[in-house]
């Protein structure tokens, strides 16, 4: 049996897993970016426990990326500048024990996974 413990869920970014970025062939103008993505749905594993039961437990889906609405318009950027899209979700850190019936129960130390909610944040990198 596998138990998961929550420790903190915090909205947050995902600076990791870039969407997309732009730039410009001339300083002083902008660019954009609209298309649709899949964001990376992250969750740390150990002591041989499923992403699956790992998700049921943290109340997530077990599916490896979230479909993402990308629009966003950069302020004027210079050349050799890029204007970037990421994700936007949960960042839950939590712990797995493993218990099985006539062995010691294991523990791992913090986790971490991150939900995309299917939001962005566009910032100029």
């Amino acid at each position: 049996m596998a138990r998961s413990t929550v420790y903190r869920a915090v909205n947050a970014v995902n600076f990791a897993n870039r969407l997309i970025y732009c730039g410009v062939g001339t300083s002083g103008t902008t660019c954009t970016i609209s298309n649709g993505y899949s964001a990376t749905r992250s969750i740390d594993l150990a002591l041989g426990i499923s992403r699956g039961t790992v998700a049921t437990q943290l109340s997530i889906s077990s599916s490896a990326t979230v479909s993402v609405s990308v629009a966003c318009t950069s302020p004027a950027l210079q050349i050799g500048q890029k204007f970037a899209a990421y994700p936007y979700g949960t960042k839950i850190s939590y712990q797995v024990r493993k218990i099985q019936m006539y062995y010691p129960t294991q523990t791992r130390g913090t986790l971490y996974a991150f939900n995309p909610n299917g939001s962005i944040c566009c910032r100029t990198d």
